[in-house]
Formats: structure tokens, sequence, C-alpha cells
């Protein structure tokens, strides 16, 4: 799809993608004028903490870059959160 390629995705896309040594992972992200407006994770990765208040529910209202997204959870540190999975790898995931 073009929003790979750096567009903005428009409505819903659903992208599924394994991350050795994290796991399989289901994201459903919803964008309005460039804006994350919903986002869903799901799969058979391990959660360790509140998935939703902790990385999810903080990106709602941020625009879909990938510096916003990275300002967003900048004082998460998502290894504690999802067992194997670095900053880096969730943020790969979402573009």
């Amino acid at each position: 799809p073009h929003w790979i390629m750096g567009h903005s995705p428009k409505g819903a896309v659903t992208v599924r993608r394994r991350i050795e040594g994290a796991g399989e992972f289901e994201v459903t992200l919803n964008t309005t004028d460039g804006i994350i407006r919903s986002i869903n994770l799901g799969g058979d990765f391990f959660v360790l903490s509140d998935l939703d208040s902790q990385i999810l529910a903080p990106l709602e209202g941020v625009p879909y870059n990938r510096s916003s997204i990275q300002k967003a959870i900048d004082n998460v540190d998502v290894s504690k959160i999802i067992h194997g999975l670095t900053s880096h790898d969730f943020i790969n995931l979402l573009f």
C-alpha cells in the first residue's frame, strides 16, 4: 500500500508481521488527515504490563509519522510492556 512508502493511510489498515524474539503482531491502524484516530495490537506476543494505557492510548491523536510517534512513546520502555520488543521494532511495525 502507498502508506508504507511514507504516505498516511486513509481509513483502517491492518499489518501482520513476525518479530523474532517477540512474536506475531497484527496492527490495525485508523487515521484521518494524517492523525492516528485508533490503534489496536493483537497477536501471540507476551504482554508484561498494560498495553492499552502505556503504548496504544498515548498514540491516539498523534500525527502519523516516525518522529511524532517516537516522541509520544519516548518515556516508555516497550520491552517492559511486551516481552522481547524494542521501541525501535515497535515503531518499525507501524511503518
